[in-house]
């Protein structure tokens, strides 16, 4: 049995009072499922799921136990991936969305820009779910 790919990516906390603290991705490719880890100050966060976009959610809603949101595309309000990018890529890529606009640009999970806006995981799902209402698009997660 081959050992599974993995592959470490940059990750920004966003602390309660705006205080910023650098952490690490550890993704693994084993899939399914695949294995997402984050390496932080304190200890590290560990989950499996059938992609990387929940393992992401899952360490999210932990994270924000503490009040802490993540600066990365995935914990973008305005982001979400459809199932194609969730089975042919792992949830590693999804849309950046637009209520009422149809889907046009493509982001990585785990890439940080300034258009970021870092939310809870129930306010991502709330915009998507608008979007999907502006947008005529059926189903949610």
């Amino acid at each position: 049995m081959n050992a599974p790919r993995i592959e470490t990516r940059p990750a920004t906390l966003i602390r309660p009072g705006g205080r910023i603290e650098l952490a690490e991705f550890i993704l693994e490719y084993d899939p399914p499922p695949v294995r997402l880890s984050l390496k932080r100050w304190g200890g590290t966060i560990t989950r499996s799921a059938h992609d990387f976009f929940d393992a992401l959610r899952e360490i999210r809603v932990e994270l924000e136990k503490e009040n802490i949101l993540l600066n990365c595309y995935g914990g973008s309000r305005n982001v979400h991936p459809t199932a194609m990018q969730r089975t042919t890529g792992l949830g590693k890529q999804a849309y950046k969305l637009a209520a009422g606009k149809p889907r046009e640009v493509v982001v990585h999970i785990f890439d940080s820009a300034p258009d970021l806006d870092p939310c809870t995981v129930k306010e991502q799902l709330e915009y998507y779910q608008l979007w999907c209402a502006t947008w005529n698009t059926p189903g949610a997660p």
